[in-house]
Protein backbone atom coordinates (compact mmCIF):
# COMPACT_ATOMS: atom_id res chain seq x y z
CA UNK A 1 0.00 0.00 0.00
CA UNK A 2 2.89 2.62 1.02
CA UNK A 3 4.42 2.31 -2.10
CA UNK A 4 1.71 3.45 -4.73
CA UNK A 5 -0.37 4.60 -2.22
CA UNK A 6 -2.41 6.65 -4.83
CA UNK A 7 -3.16 3.19 -6.72
CA UNK A 8 -4.21 1.94 -3.23
CA UNK A 9 -7.12 5.01 -2.60
CA UNK A 10 -7.80 4.89 -5.99
CA UNK A 11 -8.72 0.98 -5.91
CA UNK A 12 -10.38 1.39 -2.20
CA UNK A 13 -12.60 4.50 -3.38
CA UNK A 14 -13.21 3.44 -7.06
CA UNK A 15 -14.71 -0.12 -5.72
CA UNK A 16 -16.60 0.46 -2.58
CA UNK A 17 -19.67 -0.11 -1.04
CA UNK A 18 -19.85 1.29 1.78
CA UNK A 19 -22.87 1.19 3.87
CA UNK A 20 -22.89 3.31 7.92
CA UNK A 21 -23.90 2.11 11.75
CA UNK A 22 -24.12 5.78 12.03
CA UNK A 23 -22.00 8.44 13.78
CA UNK A 24 -20.57 10.89 10.41
CA UNK A 25 -24.56 11.58 9.47
CA UNK A 26 -24.19 15.04 11.38
CA UNK A 27 -21.12 16.70 9.85
CA UNK A 28 -21.17 19.78 7.77
CA UNK A 29 -18.58 18.94 4.73
CA UNK A 30 -18.53 22.80 4.41
CA UNK A 31 -17.13 23.49 7.73
CA UNK A 32 -13.70 25.23 7.91
CA UNK A 33 -11.67 21.93 9.87
CA UNK A 34 -8.40 24.57 9.33
CA UNK A 35 -6.93 27.71 7.61
CA UNK A 36 -3.23 27.08 5.74
CA UNK A 37 -1.63 30.20 4.51
CA UNK A 38 -5.58 31.68 4.49
CA UNK A 39 -6.71 29.05 2.23
CA UNK A 40 -9.77 27.09 3.92
CA UNK A 41 -9.66 23.33 4.32
CA UNK A 42 -13.13 21.43 4.31
CA UNK A 43 -14.08 18.96 7.27
CA UNK A 44 -15.74 17.16 4.42
CA UNK A 45 -12.03 16.47 3.00
CA UNK A 46 -10.49 16.35 6.55
CA UNK A 47 -13.30 13.60 7.19
CA UNK A 48 -12.91 11.92 3.64
CA UNK A 49 -9.48 11.14 4.65
CA UNK A 50 -9.79 10.01 8.12
CA UNK A 51 -12.40 7.61 6.52
CA UNK A 52 -10.09 6.88 4.20
CA UNK A 53 -7.53 5.76 6.48
CA UNK A 54 -9.85 3.86 9.03
CA UNK A 55 -10.21 1.18 6.06
CA UNK A 56 -7.02 0.44 5.79
CA UNK A 57 -6.83 0.27 9.94
CA UNK A 58 -10.19 -1.66 10.39
CA UNK A 59 -8.81 -4.23 7.79
CA UNK A 60 -5.29 -5.02 9.53
CA UNK A 61 -5.91 -4.58 13.09
CA UNK A 62 -9.38 -4.74 14.16
CA UNK A 63 -9.11 -8.89 13.45
CA UNK A 64 -6.49 -8.85 16.38
CA UNK A 65 -8.03 -5.79 18.63
CA UNK A 66 -11.73 -6.61 18.03
CA UNK A 67 -14.24 -3.76 17.66
CA UNK A 68 -13.11 -1.36 20.56
CA UNK A 69 -9.52 -0.99 19.49
CA UNK A 70 -10.16 2.66 18.51
CA UNK A 71 -11.11 3.78 22.11
CA UNK A 72 -9.02 1.59 24.20
CA UNK A 73 -6.77 3.83 26.09
CA UNK A 74 -2.89 3.06 24.88
CA UNK A 75 -1.53 5.41 27.79
CA UNK A 76 -1.88 8.99 29.01
CA UNK A 77 -5.58 8.66 27.69
CA UNK A 78 -4.96 8.74 24.06
CA UNK A 79 -6.90 5.89 21.95
CA UNK A 80 -6.22 5.21 19.20
CA UNK A 81 -8.76 7.51 17.26
CA UNK A 82 -6.82 10.20 18.61
CA UNK A 83 -3.47 8.92 17.13
CA UNK A 84 -4.96 8.60 13.85
CA UNK A 85 -6.68 11.70 13.74
CA UNK A 86 -3.51 13.36 14.41
CA UNK A 87 -1.88 11.70 11.69
CA UNK A 88 -4.77 12.31 9.27
CA UNK A 89 -4.48 16.53 10.19
CA UNK A 90 -0.56 16.61 9.81
CA UNK A 91 -0.94 14.47 6.32
CA UNK A 92 -3.59 16.63 5.02
CA UNK A 93 -1.74 19.91 5.96
CA UNK A 94 1.64 18.46 4.38
CA UNK A 95 -0.37 17.66 1.03
CA UNK A 96 -1.58 21.58 0.84
CA UNK A 97 2.22 22.47 1.49
CA UNK A 98 3.19 20.16 -1.23
CA UNK A 99 -0.12 21.38 -3.59
CA UNK A 100 1.20 25.25 -2.67
CA UNK A 101 5.66 24.14 -4.13
CA UNK A 102 4.65 22.17 -6.83
CA UNK A 103 5.16 24.38 -9.48
CA UNK A 104 9.04 25.15 -7.94
CA UNK A 105 10.05 21.53 -8.55
CA UNK A 106 8.19 21.68 -12.05
CA UNK A 107 5.36 19.39 -11.20
CA UNK A 108 1.92 19.06 -12.99
CA UNK A 109 -0.96 17.03 -13.47
CA UNK A 110 -1.52 16.52 -16.33
CA UNK A 111 -5.24 15.76 -18.53
CA UNK A 112 -4.95 12.57 -18.43
CA UNK A 113 -4.05 11.85 -14.75
CA UNK A 114 -7.10 14.14 -13.78
CA UNK A 115 -9.18 11.97 -16.66
CA UNK A 116 -8.48 9.00 -14.38
CA UNK A 117 -8.96 11.02 -11.21
CA UNK A 118 -12.32 11.96 -12.33
CA UNK A 119 -12.82 8.09 -13.21
CA UNK A 120 -12.21 6.91 -10.01
CA UNK A 121 -14.47 9.60 -8.98
CA UNK A 122 -17.66 8.40 -10.81
CA UNK A 123 -17.03 5.10 -10.19
CA UNK A 124 -16.99 5.63 -6.33
CA UNK A 125 -20.53 7.46 -6.06
CA UNK A 126 -22.00 5.18 -8.57
CA UNK A 127 -21.38 2.04 -6.46
CA UNK A 128 -22.17 3.95 -2.99
CA UNK A 129 -25.96 5.17 -2.01
CA UNK A 130 -26.94 8.31 -1.10
CA UNK A 131 -27.39 7.41 2.49
CA UNK A 132 -23.86 6.39 2.85
CA UNK A 133 -22.05 9.22 0.63
CA UNK A 134 -24.15 11.49 3.49
CA UNK A 135 -22.85 9.94 6.21
CA UNK A 136 -19.19 10.28 5.22
CA UNK A 137 -19.53 13.64 4.14
CA UNK A 138 -18.69 13.22 0.76
CA UNK A 139 -19.19 14.98 -2.35
CA UNK A 140 -17.39 14.73 -5.89
CA UNK A 141 -15.65 17.86 -5.53
CA UNK A 142 -13.97 16.39 -1.77
CA UNK A 143 -13.26 12.98 -3.44
CA UNK A 144 -11.86 14.50 -6.39
CA UNK A 145 -9.84 16.45 -3.95
CA UNK A 146 -8.75 13.59 -1.98
CA UNK A 147 -7.15 11.68 -4.75
CA UNK A 148 -5.86 14.98 -6.12
CA UNK A 149 -3.79 15.58 -3.08
CA UNK A 150 -2.49 11.93 -3.02
CA UNK A 151 -1.18 12.70 -6.44
CA UNK A 152 0.52 15.96 -5.73
CA UNK A 153 2.33 14.08 -2.51
CA UNK A 154 3.35 11.19 -4.41
CA UNK A 155 4.80 13.54 -7.85
CA UNK A 156 6.36 16.59 -5.44
CA UNK A 157 7.78 14.07 -2.91
CA UNK A 158 9.25 12.31 -5.59
CA UNK A 159 10.35 15.36 -7.45
CA UNK A 160 12.33 16.70 -4.06
CA UNK A 161 13.50 13.26 -3.11
CA UNK A 162 15.36 13.23 -6.32
CA UNK A 163 17.34 16.57 -5.22
CA UNK A 164 18.84 14.76 -2.80
CA UNK A 165 22.26 13.75 -2.17
CA UNK A 166 22.03 10.19 -2.03
CA UNK A 167 25.74 9.16 -2.47
CA UNK A 168 26.65 6.35 0.08
CA UNK A 169 30.39 4.84 0.62
CA UNK A 170 31.28 1.09 1.20
CA UNK A 171 32.65 2.42 4.21
CA UNK A 172 29.42 3.74 5.30
CA UNK A 173 27.58 0.52 4.55
CA UNK A 174 30.30 -1.71 5.19
CA UNK A 175 28.19 -5.06 6.20
CA UNK A 176 29.63 -7.72 8.10
CA UNK A 177 27.61 -11.35 7.69
CA UNK A 178 27.40 -14.81 9.85
CA UNK A 179 25.76 -17.57 10.08
CA UNK A 180 23.55 -18.68 13.02
CA UNK A 181 21.91 -21.49 14.74
CA UNK A 182 19.22 -20.16 17.38
CA UNK A 183 19.32 -23.19 19.48
CA UNK A 184 15.87 -24.98 20.39
CA UNK A 185 14.58 -28.50 21.49
CA UNK A 186 13.57 -30.53 18.77
CA UNK A 187 9.68 -30.49 19.08
CA UNK A 188 10.09 -34.76 19.14
CA UNK A 189 12.24 -34.06 22.25
CA UNK A 190 9.92 -31.74 24.07
CA UNK A 191 7.52 -32.21 26.72
CA UNK A 192 4.85 -31.12 29.05
CA UNK A 193 7.39 -30.49 31.80
CA UNK A 194 8.98 -26.70 31.34
CA UNK A 195 11.89 -27.23 34.08
CA UNK A 196 12.95 -30.18 32.41
CA UNK A 197 12.95 -29.48 28.46
CA UNK A 198 15.04 -26.27 30.19
CA UNK A 199 17.82 -28.61 31.26
CA UNK A 200 17.42 -30.92 28.11
CA UNK A 201 18.21 -27.53 26.12
CA UNK A 202 20.61 -26.24 28.72
CA UNK A 203 22.90 -29.75 28.19
CA UNK A 204 21.75 -29.89 23.65
CA UNK A 205 22.91 -26.16 23.34
CA UNK A 206 26.52 -26.95 25.10
CA UNK A 207 26.79 -30.22 22.94
CA UNK A 208 25.98 -27.77 19.76
CA UNK A 209 28.30 -25.29 20.86
CA UNK A 210 31.11 -28.20 20.52
CA UNK A 211 29.98 -29.94 17.11
CA UNK A 212 29.67 -26.26 15.47
CA UNK A 213 33.40 -25.66 16.33
CA UNK A 214 34.28 -28.84 14.66
CA UNK A 215 31.72 -28.96 11.68
CA UNK A 216 29.52 -25.59 12.10
CA UNK A 217 27.15 -26.59 9.13
CA UNK A 218 26.78 -30.60 10.05
CA UNK A 219 24.76 -29.10 13.11
CA UNK A 220 21.79 -28.87 10.86
CA UNK A 221 21.24 -32.25 10.42
CA UNK A 222 22.58 -33.71 13.02
CA UNK A 223 20.83 -32.04 15.83
CA UNK A 224 17.36 -31.10 13.60
CA UNK A 225 18.44 -27.06 13.81
CA UNK A 226 17.88 -24.44 11.44
CA UNK A 227 20.89 -22.11 10.15
CA UNK A 228 20.18 -18.96 9.36
CA UNK A 229 22.42 -15.81 8.14
CA UNK A 230 22.14 -12.00 9.00
CA UNK A 231 24.14 -9.02 8.00
CA UNK A 232 24.53 -6.17 10.28
CA UNK A 233 26.79 -2.60 10.14
CA UNK A 234 28.09 0.11 12.22
CA UNK A 235 24.10 1.55 12.87
CA UNK A 236 23.10 -1.89 13.22
CA UNK A 237 20.41 -1.79 16.30
CA UNK A 238 17.82 -5.05 15.58
CA UNK A 239 19.48 -8.00 16.76
CA UNK A 240 20.59 -9.28 20.37
CA UNK A 241 23.60 -7.14 21.65
CA UNK A 242 25.33 -9.89 22.54
CA UNK A 243 25.37 -11.48 19.59
CA UNK A 244 26.61 -8.72 17.80
CA UNK A 245 29.10 -8.32 20.42
CA UNK A 246 30.55 -11.88 19.62
CA UNK A 247 30.39 -11.38 15.40
CA UNK A 248 32.42 -8.30 15.98
CA UNK A 249 35.19 -10.47 18.03
CA UNK A 250 35.16 -13.44 15.46
CA UNK A 251 37.80 -13.30 12.27
CA UNK A 252 35.77 -14.21 9.11
CA UNK A 253 35.90 -18.30 9.57
CA UNK A 254 35.63 -18.34 12.39
CA UNK A 255 33.03 -19.89 15.00
CA UNK A 256 31.73 -18.99 18.48
CA UNK A 257 31.49 -20.08 21.64
CA UNK A 258 27.88 -20.82 23.23
CA UNK A 259 25.99 -17.23 23.42
CA UNK A 260 23.12 -17.23 26.32
CA UNK A 261 21.13 -13.48 25.94
CA UNK A 262 19.17 -11.70 28.22
CA UNK A 263 15.87 -13.60 27.40
CA UNK A 264 17.80 -17.15 27.96
CA UNK A 265 18.35 -17.67 23.83
CA UNK A 266 21.43 -20.15 22.86
CA UNK A 267 23.43 -19.09 20.07
CA UNK A 268 26.61 -20.21 18.01
CA UNK A 269 27.55 -18.41 15.29
CA UNK A 270 30.09 -18.37 12.26
CA UNK A 271 31.56 -15.38 11.00
CA UNK A 272 30.75 -15.91 6.91
CA UNK A 273 32.13 -12.51 5.41
CA UNK A 274 34.40 -9.75 7.10
CA UNK A 275 32.99 -7.55 4.59
CA UNK A 276 30.04 -8.73 2.59
CA UNK A 277 29.91 -6.75 -0.85
CA UNK A 278 26.66 -8.01 -1.72
CA UNK A 279 25.18 -6.85 1.75
CA UNK A 280 26.73 -3.44 1.73
CA UNK A 281 25.55 -3.22 -2.23
CA UNK A 282 22.25 -3.46 -0.46
CA UNK A 283 22.51 -1.59 2.34
CA UNK A 284 23.97 1.46 0.73
CA UNK A 285 20.95 1.49 -1.53
CA UNK A 286 18.63 1.55 1.68
CA UNK A 287 20.94 4.19 3.31
CA UNK A 288 20.16 6.10 -0.29
CA UNK A 289 16.70 6.07 0.20
CA UNK A 290 16.51 7.17 3.91
CA UNK A 291 18.74 10.25 2.27
CA UNK A 292 15.96 10.72 0.16
CA UNK A 293 13.19 10.65 2.83
CA UNK A 294 15.23 12.65 5.10
CA UNK A 295 15.39 15.19 2.57
CA UNK A 296 11.52 14.95 2.00
CA UNK A 297 11.39 15.61 5.84
CA UNK A 298 14.11 18.31 6.13
CA UNK A 299 11.86 20.24 3.17
CA UNK A 300 8.26 19.79 4.40
CA UNK A 301 9.26 20.72 7.87
CA UNK A 302 10.57 24.27 6.37
CA UNK A 303 7.56 24.58 4.73
CA UNK A 304 6.12 23.92 8.20
CA UNK A 305 7.93 26.53 9.97
CA UNK A 306 7.27 29.12 7.74
CA UNK A 307 3.42 28.19 7.35
CA UNK A 308 0.32 30.39 9.14
CA UNK A 309 -1.47 27.33 10.09
CA UNK A 310 -4.57 27.21 12.35
CA UNK A 311 -6.56 24.15 12.70
CA UNK A 312 -10.02 24.41 14.22
CA UNK A 313 -9.93 21.65 16.99
CA UNK A 314 -13.41 21.86 17.60
CA UNK A 315 -14.53 21.07 14.05
CA UNK A 316 -12.28 18.37 13.62
CA UNK A 317 -13.05 16.81 16.89
CA UNK A 318 -16.46 16.18 15.16
CA UNK A 319 -14.72 13.52 13.22
CA UNK A 320 -15.40 9.90 14.53
CA UNK A 321 -14.55 6.25 14.08
CA UNK A 322 -17.88 4.75 14.60
CA UNK A 323 -18.10 3.00 11.76
CA UNK A 324 -16.18 -0.50 11.21
CA UNK A 325 -14.82 -1.39 7.48
CA UNK A 326 -14.03 -4.62 6.07
CA UNK A 327 -11.82 -5.22 3.15
CA UNK A 328 -13.09 -7.49 0.46
CA UNK A 329 -11.14 -9.00 -2.02
CA UNK A 330 -11.88 -10.52 -5.33
CA UNK A 331 -9.49 -11.54 -8.84
CA UNK A 332 -9.36 -7.36 -9.27
CA UNK A 333 -10.31 -5.23 -6.78
CA UNK A 334 -10.42 -4.36 -3.08
CA UNK A 335 -13.57 -2.99 -1.77
CA UNK A 336 -14.25 -1.32 1.75
CA UNK A 337 -17.98 -2.21 3.38
CA UNK A 338 -18.70 -2.03 6.70
CA UNK A 339 -18.78 -4.90 9.29
CA UNK A 340 -21.35 -4.73 12.12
Amino acid sequence: MKKNKFAACAAVLSAAALTFAGGCGGLNPNETAATLNGRAISLGLMNFAAQSEAVMYDAYYMPYYGTDMWTQDQGDGVTMANDVLDEVVVKVKREYLLDEHMADYGVTISDQELSAIDAAVEEFFAENSDEAIKKMGASKEVVREFLRLELVEKKTGDAIKATADTTVTDEEAAQRTFSYYRIELPEAESTDDEEADKVALDALAATIATAAKADFDSVADEYDQTVLTYSYGEDEESFDEKVIEAADALAEGEVSDLIKTENDFYYVIRLDKEFDQEATDSRKEELAEEKKDEKLEEVISGYEEAASWTPNDAVIGKINFNNYYKMVSDETTEAAETAG
